[in-house]
């Protein structure tokens, strides 16, 4: 965009010209990224998550999987659709329960988990995730973590994702929507797999997947 603007003073100075080439490129983007041909490449977002689910389901015990309820979301990027249709469905059952979305949990060694009020005050997880020398969990409040998922919206919820650590941007994810997205770290599915299956055995909930 940078570049555009540089290029733009090169053949004029107006400034509604500048203004209206630079938003009609940068909904042009946004388009092709939410509506454009589909990006073949999604080991970070959101296969990830969806291997999370799936591994995790087959680990528990035949009493285990009484304890949870598996949903697969869709739409998240068009406006958490399915997840707005899912709480809408079944207000009154999630207001007591709690949702674990997995969003894009394959690309990071800095596992967050953003907790609402609510599930930091019923369910306590940090026990089951303890640090390593390869995976550093975040145990952080949702009121001040910026994740727009599908955990969004509802009272009781933690959002796991991986991110990447730079000492001059901080925590970060990258590479997702691009062709770039195919980091596919197994020790992350491992880790999540291991410390979730803990936390089910002592607790009940709703797991869920961006």
């Amino acid at each position: 965009m940078i570049l555009c603007s540089t290029l733009l003073h090169l053949v004029t100075d107006e400034f509604r010209i500048h203004y209206f080439v630079l938003l009609t490129i940068y909904f042009s983007l946004f388009f092709l990224m939410m509506a454009g041909p589909p990006n073949k490449h999604t080991a970070n977002d959101n296969t990830s998550g969806i291997i999370t689910l799936c591994e995790l389901y087959t680990s528990l015990t035949e009493e285990e999987k009484k304890k949870v309820a598996i949903v697969f979301f869709d739409n998240e990027e068009n406006g958490l659709l399915g997840s707005r249709a899912f709480k809408k469905e079944h207000k009154n059952t999630i207001a007591k329960q709690l949702l674990i979305n997995f969003d894009c949990v394959s690309d990071g060694d800095h596992i967050l988990f953003a907790q609402t009020k609510g599930a930091r005050k019923k369910w306590n997880i940090e026990p089951f995730f303890p640090c390593s020398n390869f995976k550093h969990p975040m145990f952080e409040k949702a009121e001040q973590v910026f994740y727009p998922s599908d955990q969004k919206g509802f009272p009781n919820s933690i959002a796991v994702a991986a991110l990447n650590h730079n000492k001059f941007l901080g925590y970060y994810m990258s590479r997702i929507h691009t062709p770039r997205d195919t980091v596919f770290d197994e020790e992350n599915i491992r880790y999540l797999c291991s410390g979730f299956h803990a936390f089910i055995a002592s607790f009940c909930g709703v797991i869920s997947n961006a």
